[in-house]
């Protein structure tokens, strides 16, 4: 896989999504560690097939849930992983450029992996039996 693609948004233009190395994909792990509440709430009652076909319909879905409650956590996960500064996603991204350079974060990072992270924490925060991570190829 590529350690970079480039996204074409209307509003932005062209927007570098870089592949994160170990150190910079702990920094999102620890960004999306901070949202198991609101993740959970989204991900609750489905099931490992449900993840599959994610794509830009369900980002935008999510998006705008997880901007009211955790605007600094999307907004830094943005700014880490794409070419762009905090102050132009603050105050020139807007919701559907967001949603198509997510959608593309998440691809180039697998996001299966980090979903199945993210379900380990919600569940070890409830107090339930761990779901097993899914092995990405």
């Amino acid at each position: 896989m590529s350690t970079t693609v480039n996204v074409t948004t209307q509003g932005l233009g062209e927007v570098e999504v870089r592949k994160l190395a170990l150190g910079d994909y702990s920094k999102l792990l620890k960004s999306l560690k901070r949202l198991p509440a609101e993740i959970g709430e989204l991900i609750k009652g489905k099931s490992k097939e449900d993840f599959q076909d994610i794509g830009l319909q369900q980002i935008i879905e999510w998006l705008p849930s997880l901007m009211e409650t955790a605007p600094e956590e999307i907004i830094h996960i943005i700014v880490l992983s794409t070419d762009l500064d905090d102050e132009k996603v603050r105050t020139e991204m807007d919701l559907a450029d967001a949603a198509e350079v997510f959608d593309a974060i998440l691809d180039i990072n697998d996001y299966r992996r980090v979903i199945d992270t993210v379900k380990k924490m919600v569940a070890r925060r409830k107090g339930q039996k761990e779901v097993p991570a899914e092995t990405t190829q």
